[in-house]
């Protein structure tokens, strides 16, 4: 599925707009963190072996930032000039992979496992296409692949910096999940 604006969507998705303007007057009700605290509420979760809480979606919250500065233009051209900067803050919570075997699941719980482990799967095949050093202009990224993946397109592949926090268990039973 495809928002309007022609960028990845699924179904659900909201695109709800907080503005700070330079006066610093924030409209209370649309403020990042009770964003965060919305999209929190409407996650799927669901119970099984592995985990009394587990995730069963994964989570992305991407703020745009834009900045604009009004000032002399360098060039003779134009006496005044709106320079604005854009930049992207992308935070994302991935389900964790699992296994059904593990989390004894079925039905249902068993499907959304498996979808979940798909999407990540097709994440690290495109971010192994990214890092290989053989990968060129010419070699196709499969970011169409996944929802997941073409949502995260342009922190993976264009001019973007990158923070990564794993939570992962210790337990000696989930080593193979962990490591994947």
């Amino acid at each position: 599925l495809h928002r309007p604006s022609g960028g990845p969507g699924t179904a659900g998705l909201a695109s709800p707009q907080a503005r700070l303007n330079r006066h610093r007057h924030r409209h209370r009700h649309l403020t990042p963190p009770s964003l965060l605290n919305t999209g929190e509420r409407a996650r799927h979760t669901g119970t099984t072996d592995a985990n009394a809480q587990s995730s069963r979606s994964h989570s992305v919250f991407r703020m745009i930032i834009e900045s604009s500065k009004i000032g002399p233009s360098k060039t003779a051209a134009r006496k005044n000039s709106t320079v604005t900067r854009t930049s992207t803050l992308s935070l994302v919570d991935l389900a964790g992979s699992e296994s059904a075997r593990l989390a004894n699941t079925s039905g249902d719980r068993q499907k959304e496992g498996s979808f979940i482990n798909k999407s990540l799967l097709t994440l690290a095949h495109v971010i192994w296409k990214l890092s290989d050093p053989k990968t060129d202009k010419s070699t196709h990224i499969p970011y169409r692949d996944s929802k997941l993946a073409r949502m995260l397109q342009q922190s993976l592949g264009g001019n973007a910096q990158i923070a990564l926090v794993c939570t992962v268990t210790l337990a000696s039973d989930c080593v193979e999940e962990t490591i994947n």
